[in-house]
């Protein structure tokens, strides 16, 4: 589904544009995704990606056949010769106006799953938990991700600090239900279910872990810091994967009167004794 127009402005979107250029020759695995994603420019190499690339990128990805035809729309949109009800449907639903939001669905049902420039649903940009039950009531699908695996619209909230927010969707789907999003929801059954009968995360707990920023990408999978022996860490290790556990524990609640065994190994970054391959203190590509 092609994406939809976030704003008529085209200062709005070419320095978000000259970044995502930036980010694909700095090696951000969203970036490189969304050059790849488009057959003219899979086989770039992406430390030659330009601004002009990056602006062919985000037509294509609006369905447009090239920049020069998305930059006519924008220009007839904001000179009033055509409309584009998502622009304004996506604002409504930043700014809480249930109301107004509640209308464009009427008119136009099929917004409530569209995907933005931004690569955000609706569904990620709530900022009140009415807002998100409104649009699940009208079909928003908490499933869809940004570009990365595990961007969900529940997974933006929790990053965001929006208990509410989580809570309402995670009412509804608790998609990447991963360990992060255990410890964002601050349920303890679900984070001592992350771990096996020996104290090793299960698969399910570590996957889908790329996406953790809300409004830039992720790094390209790699190793990030050191091991007690001096060696990288794997960015899937169980220790990367308890260190970022607990980030979302102590943002979703300040209440750490009542710690389970896995919360304790997490915040002390204890990695537990495991012949798991991915915990081999080695880096593999």
């Amino acid at each position: 589904m092609p994406f939809r127009l976030y704003s008529h402005e085209i200062a709005f979107h070419t320095p978000y544009l000259a970044r995502l250029a930036e980010e694909a020759a700095e090696g951000f695995a969203e970036a490189r995704e969304r050059f790849r994603r488009i057959p003219r420019y899979a086989d770039l190499d992406p430390a030659r990606a330009s601004l002009v690339e990056a602006l062919e990128v985000s037509a294509i990805e609006h369905g447009f056949a090239d920049w020069r035809e998305m930059e006519t729309r924008m220009r007839e949109v904001r000179a009033g010769r055509s409309e584009e009800r998502s622009i304004g449907f996506f604002h409504d639903v930043e700014g809480a106006n249930l109301a107004a939001v509640a209308e464009h669905l009427n008119a136009e049902p099929d917004l409530v799953n569209a995907v933005a420039s931004t690569q955000k649903s609706a569904l990620h940009s709530v900022g009140s938990a009415e807002m998100a039950e409104l649009l699940l009531e009208r079909g928003a699908d908490p499933r869809i991700e940004t570009m990365l695996p595990g961007g969900t619209a529940l997974m933006h909230a929790i990053i965001w600090g929006w208990p509410d927010v989580a809570g309402v969707i995670a009412g509804a789907d608790r998609a990447p239900n991963n360990l992060r999003v255990a410890a964002g929801l601050n349920d303890l059954a679900a984070i001592e279910n992350a771990f096996d009968s020996n104290g090793v995360l299960t698969d399910a707990a570590k996957a889908n872990r790329m996406y953790y920023r809300p409004n830039y990408a992720s790094p390209a999978w790699g190793c990030s810091g050191k091991s007690g022996r001096d060696k990288p860490v794997p960015y899937d290790s169980p220790r990367r994967v308890h260190s970022s556990g607990v980030v979302w524990r102590y943002r979703r609640t300040s209440n750490v009167g009542t710690r389970t065994k896995p919360i304790a190994i997490a915040e002390h970054r204890v990695e537990p004794r495991s012949s798991s391959p991915a915990d081999d203190g080695t880096c593999r590509g």
